[in-house]
């Protein structure tokens, strides 16, 4: 059964910013994203339903272009991938974002529209 998804993923390698408790602020890499939400590595474990503050960096000439947003976690498990031991595949689910900022990401997407997932 094909995946319903409200809005498709693109493989996109993006710096993501967060801000989370009782971590701090730390920066993951996007593995891909969407509208809706990206799918991270990172070296911390966030738990399921936990609220994050969000700043997406969109590559634009020689500095990155900031977009804002909040988002929850809803899905963690360690990564399976080899040499990301201690690191977690984490999903992201945007719950908050500014009408200008969602274009710009949908701009970038479409833009940048490499390997869909």
């Amino acid at each position: 059964m094909p995946e319903q998804r409200a809005a498709p993923r693109q493989a996109q390698h993006l710096s993501l910013e967060i801000t989370s408790e009782p971590e701090g602020r730390f920066e993951i890499r996007t593995l891909n994203i969407s509208l809706c939400g990206a799918y991270c590595r990172s070296r911390y474990f966030l738990p399921l339903m936990t609220r994050l503050g969000v700043s997406l960096l969109l590559p634009e000439g020689e500095s990155p272009r900031r977009l804002d947003a909040e988002a929850v976690v809803v899905r963690v498990q360690p990564s399976s991938e080899s040499g990301s031991e201690g690191s977690y595949d984490v999903a992201l689910y945007f719950t908050k974002m500014q009408p200008a900022d969602q274009d710009q990401l949908n701009t970038f997407l479409k833009n940048n529209s490499g390997d869909g997932i």
